[in-house]
């Protein structure tokens, strides 16, 4: 979160001497090779625009980013952008915060700055659900109105994996310490890239923030051309924590710390007020007039109403020490652990997060903790939610990791209501599911039917063993595919035979996206939410239990499963008020598209009976 208005504050000065401007590719051939430290959420967030600005341009097709996801193009962009990047030898180097609910501290210090987070998304789910339902335009939906794609962060993984990208992910906690801590540590490490003014208060910190990378858009990202361009120059802005304290006139880097403190921190943002007030200023007081008072007083405790609270309050005391030592980032005394650490589930998890084996969530998910996803479904009064249908999937998940002596895991997310709450779910109590520190790697055949009996708990009888009849990768498609179904059929979302239809020919099926993403068709209410439910249960069988058992590789990545443009014509063209919508708006293209759908159903006609068996008579 950092300190409120001083980023901004530096970028309305970048003019000044404040902003270093430096050609990183020169830096990088001088010295052999650099390392960007990147925030991952603030790099995501940075390249996810200029991705969807250049993927809507080039198609004219501004609806892209609502139908769900594209996640082939998505790599491919990243893919060139990390790879060009690497070849003129600027080494990107992801660090990923701790889960919510990894850190005791950081919950206490956070909780309520994540749910206001949590509520301002609804109201962006909600906004991009006005525009699907022609309520709004998608003119009136600004940049940071999207919602993420469901499986925006496990595509992106993958593609740094596979471009050998190297990945920090912290066990508990924010990253921002580490990151700072890194920078000093690290020999080739240059700058940090990030959008958290926390970076500007660390001492002897440099600072690329996200408005200032690519000031020349060297890389030409987000416009007419499809990929990134590889740079001969790349000229960022950089702060620096001294220049910052040079612009706001004060002695040191040190005066920024308590300038962070009276202003608000992460640590001392719940006694901002109170402390402004008892220092005689306003509650919004401008950065500027904080550092006016530093500069006559120094420090918080040489004024007699702040050291009187500090002795009547031991929390406004301890956060205080706590800015101080954590802005110092001198020693390795505040890297946040995630609790005890002693048990051999405990410590095998943060293993597995460290190696990158497991998303950081699981930790959250052990200490007793799971936030729940916000994506884009129907979420009119009564209408069911996904993260709640898929509450039996994760007690089972949660008895891999979740110690038994508490069985519990606290859920924050969306009620059918709407309105956000709390939510107690307990760990299914099935003696044959092992924890985590008992799983084995290389026991490959018996993590497999783990799976398989997991993701079948609905139905343990039913007769197709789809992974030993087609084999992994197909058999992983085709149980998510009759999982999906059977939650779905006669419950929950009541899908048809020929949705369904349509959704096999999209997840099974090799069309050229490219094509279907310049259709200009408005998805519906319907196709997103359907979009989404599937996207979700592919995350929950791929990043949660697939990671768990160490079986994810054997499945197809993101890319290889969905794309919303030929979600939304498939949908489209799977109902016959929708092909009728076409034969008036698109008449050559619905031809396109439905030769490609019966094309694929007809290569699958072996597999639908199976999948749809007990649920539809299919004949075709």
């Amino acid at each position: 979160m950092g300190v409120r208005g001083l980023l901004g504050y530096c970028l309305d000065h970048k003019s000044c001497e404040c902003v270093k401007y430096v050609n990183i590719v020169e830096v990088a051939k001088e010295k052999g090779a650099i390392e960007i430290l990147v925030d991952f959420y603030a790099f995501m967030h940075y390249v996810l625009q200029r991705f969807w600005r250049t993927l809507t341009t080039v198609n004219n097709n501004p609806l892209l980013r609502l139908m769900g996801g594209e996640y082939a193009a998505f790599d491919a962009y990243l893919t060139k952008l990390v790879t060009d990047l690497r070849s003129c030898g600027i080494h990107l180097v992801m660090y990923i915060d701790g889960a919510i609910g990894s850190s005791k501290a950081t919950m206490d210090r956070k909780l309520q700055t994540w749910k206001d987070r949590y509520s301002q998304n609804l109201q962006k789910m909600r906004d991009n659900l006005d525009v699907i339902a022609g309520y709004k335009q998608i003119s009136d939906l600004s940049e940071d109105s999207a919602v993420r794609p469901v499986l925006l962060e496990v595509q992106m993984m993958e593609t740094l994996k596979a471009c050998e990208c190297e990945v920090v992910q912290c066990t508990s906690g924010e990253a921002d310490y580490v990151l700072a801590r890194n920078l000093m540590i690290r020999p080739q490490a240059f700058a940090i890239f990030s959008n958290d003014s926390d970076f500007c208060i660390f001492r002897d910190c440099r600072f690329i923030p996200c408005q200032l990378f690519d000031i020349n858009n060297d890389l030409k990202l987000g416009g007419m051309q499809q990929l990134p361009e590889k740079p001969q120059q790349l000229t960022v802005g950089i702060l620096h924590s001294s220049a910052v304290a040079s612009l706001l006139q004060l002695q040191d880097e040190s005066a920024l710390v308590e300038l962070s403190i009276i202003a608000g921190n992460d640590f001392t943002g719940p006694f901002s007020r109170q402390l402004k007030m008892s220092l005689g200023l306003q509650e919004r007081a401008h950065v500027t007039e904080v550092a006016d008072w530093i500069q006559h007083h120094k420090c918080v405790e040489n004024h007699p109403a702040a050291a009187d609270m500090m002795q009547r309050n031991r929390k406004l005391a301890d956060s205080i020490r706590q800015s101080r030592e954590f802005y110092s980032a001198g020693s390795a005394t505040m890297e946040e652990t995630s609790g005890d650490t002693t048990s051999p589930l405990t410590q095998a998890i943060e293993s597995a997060i460290e190696k990158g084996d497991l998303p950081t969530s699981m930790m959250g998910i052990h200490r007793g903790f799971y936030w729940q996803r916000i994506m884009l479904e129907d979420c009119h009064y009564g209408c069911p939610n996904v993260e709640t249908a898929l509450t039996p999937l994760r007690a089972l998940i949660f008895r891999i990791i979740v110690p038994w002596r508490s069985n519990v895991v606290e859920e924050y997310g969306r009620s059918q209501a709407q309105e956000p709450r709390w939510n107690r779910v307990c760990a299914v109590p099935d003696r044959f599911i092992i924890t985590f520190d008992r799983i084995q790697r290389e026991k490959i055949f018996p993590n497999l039917r783990t799976f398989a009996c997991i993701m079948s708990y609905h139905e343990p009888d039913f007769p197709h063993k789809f992974m030993d009849l087609y084999g992994r990768r197909n058999g992983f498609i085709y149980l998510l595919l009759r999982f999906f179904l059977c939650m779905n059929s006669g419950v929950n979302l009541f899908i048809g035979l020929e949705e369904f239809l349509a959704l096999v020919a999209m997840v099974v099926g090799r069309v050229d996206e490219s094509w279907y993403q310049a259709l200009a068709l408005t998805p519906s209410v319907r196709s997103i939410t359907l979009a989404s439910w599937f996207q979700a249960v592919y995350r929950h069988a791929y990043a949660y239990l697939g990671k768990l058992l160490y079986i994810s590789h054997e499945f197809p990545a993101p890319k290889h499963v969905f794309s919303g443009a030929v979600w939304t014509a498939f949908h489209v063209a799977s109902s016959q008020q929708g092909q009728q919508y076409l034969h008036v708006h698109f008449p050559r293209e619905l031809c396109h598209i439905r030769g490609d759908m019966d094309r694929i159903l007809n290569d699958k006609k072996h597999i639908i009976p199976k999948l749809v068996e007990g649920i539809f008579n299919y004949y075709r």
